[in-house]
C-alpha cells in the first residue's frame, strides 16, 4: 500500500485534497484580478472528470462544467474496473473496510452541499 504525505488523514484524499487546492488556486486568481468570478468554467476528463464532479458539489462559483469519464461513486468503480487493486490502494482499503473514505471522496455523497 502506497502512503504519501505526513498526516494520515491526507493520505487517502485522492479527490478532495487536490480539489481543495484547485479552489484555493481559483480564489487566488480572482483576488489577483486574473480570473473573472462571474465567468468561471471548469472541465476535465478521466481523473479531471472525477475532480470536476467533486468540485461542482463544493461550490456554486462555476457557471459551466463539463465532465467526461469521471465517476461519481467509488464503490461501483472498485467493482467494475479492470484493476480494482488501484482503487483499494488509493483509498486505503476495500469499500467495506473504509466506507467513510469512499463516501467522503465520492461526489454522489456531496450533492446536498
Amino acid at each position: 500500500m502506497r502512503k504519501y504525505g505526513s498526516k494520515l488523514e491526507d493520505i487517502y484524499s485522492a479527490i478532495s485534497r487536490p480539489g481543495k487546492d484547485i479552489l484555493s488556486g481559483v480564489d487566488r486568481l480572482i483576488n489577483d484580478g486574473i480570473a473573472d468570478p462571474n465567468r468561471l468554467a471548469i472541465g476535465g476528463y478521466s481523473y479531471g472528470g472525477y475532480l470536476t464532479n467533486w468540485l461542482i458539489t463544493q461550490t456554486t462559483r462555476f457557471n459551466a462544467a463539463l465532465s467526461g469519464a469521471g465517476g461519481l461513486e467509488h464503490v461501483s468503480d472498485w467493482g467494475t474496473i479492470d484493476l480494482p487493486v488501484d482503487v483499494t490502494d488509493i483509498f486505503g482499503g476495500f469499500p467495506w473496510e473504509v466506507p467513510h473514505i469512499y463516501q467522503s471522496e465520492g461526489a454522489i455523497y456531496q450533492l446536498d452541499k
